[in-house]
């Protein structure tokens, strides 16, 4: 699990005791800026986990899945 909101990580650990907080994974931006791309989350309603792309392709793909794939938008900025 990502998130470059500490509210939703700290939700997250109150409340679903199945994910264990391991600390930060990378660095990310939350404002778009120079030289940084748009990574999209996607939750998978049929396997329950969520899904990350910043390929265009993919993420119209997945838009075009509402059935299975729900769109969360920006999930952060990345080099």
């Amino acid at each position: 699990f990502y998130t470059v909101s500490a509210e939703e990580r700290d939700l997250v650990i109150a409340v679903l005791p199945s994910f264990r907080f391991e600390g930060v994974a990378f660095q990310a931006y939350q404002q778009a800026g120079a030289g940084l791309n748009a990574v999209y989350r996607f939750y998978n309603w049929q396997t329950g986990v969520h899904v990350y792309t910043a390929n265009a392709q993919e993420r119209s793909a997945m838009q075009a899945n509402p059935g299975v794939f729900q769109d969360n938008g920006v999930a952060w900025y990345g080099k």
